[in-house]
């Protein structure tokens, strides 16, 4: 076994069951097409019927969407599922219709959103992101500040 083998290892997370019990919702992490230094792990959302028939499928939020990461699936209580993805930069929230395979944004965070819920009738979905940063913040995120560090490291 050599590292490259390690590293195409694909791990499998984050295991949500359908309200009703048939299908399973997954996140995948796999090794990029090109293992180089510095390339990350890609991540996507998968479903499965839960009895194990038909094949499982990765879900988009494009039909050419083939290398956002994906994570965070959840079911709302009447079997809708919603997930994360960076598809289009930041990280956002996901609808995926019934019986689709693309799909559509619920979020517009400038941030990104980091978690999400639904709420227990499943009409809302609520979001955490951080606060873009004043005028102020930016201009001192610009500026550099270098450390001396003097005296016994030992």
């Amino acid at each position: 076994m050599v590292p490259e083998d390690v590293a195409s290892i694909r791990l499998a997370s984050d295991v949500q069951l359908s309200p009703d019990g048939r299908v399973t919702a997954f996140v995948v992490e796999e090794a990029p097409t090109a293992l180089r230094p510095g390339v990350q792990r890609r991540a996507g959302v998968w479903l499965m019927n839960s009895d194990a028939s038909g094949a499982p499928r990765r879900i988009a939020v494009a039909e050419s969407d083939s290398t956002s990461n994906s994570s965070d699936p959840r079911w709302s209580a009447d079997g809708r599922l919603a997930f994360v993805s960076d598809y289009e930069g930041a990280s956002q929230v996901y609808l995926l219709p019934p019986g689709g395979v693309v799909a559509r944004r619920l979020t517009s965070a400038v941030a990104g959103v980091s978690r999400f819920a639904w709420s227990p009738d499943g009409s809302t979905i609520a979001y955490s992101t951080q606060d873009a940063p004043s005028p102020e913040a930016r201009t001192l995120a610009e500026r550099t500040t270098a450390v001396v560090v003097n005296g016994d490291l030992r």
